[in-house]
């Protein structure tokens, strides 16, 4: 698969929780640096995001938890920008 023929952002963010339900996917990520990357980011995204929900389930107020999701999720933005204007 050429760059082109990537899966779009919302497959592999599917593919990143569920990656058994998608064997196409899985053997194009294996072979594709910037697939593999994108699908690295969606998982650490995740982790995060369940840490917070952790956090704020226990300890922190709502208004809380939703400025430091927002907060996660734009820094994974950020960083994909980055990353697609070569920058590190």
């Amino acid at each position: 698969m050429s760059r082109s023929q990537c899966p779009t952002a919302d497959k592999l963010e599917t593919f990143a929780t569920a990656p058994m339900q998608y064997p196409q996917i899985s053997e194009h990520v294996a072979s594709c640096p910037r697939c593999k990357k994108i699908v690295e980011d969606f998982r650490d995204e995740n982790s995060v995001v369940r840490t917070l929900q952790n956090l704020s389930e226990s300890k922190l107020k709502p208004a809380i938890q939703r400025r430091l999701v927002s907060r996660s999720r734009d820094a994974v933005f950020h960083s994909d920008q980055a990353a697609e204007d070569g920058v590190n």
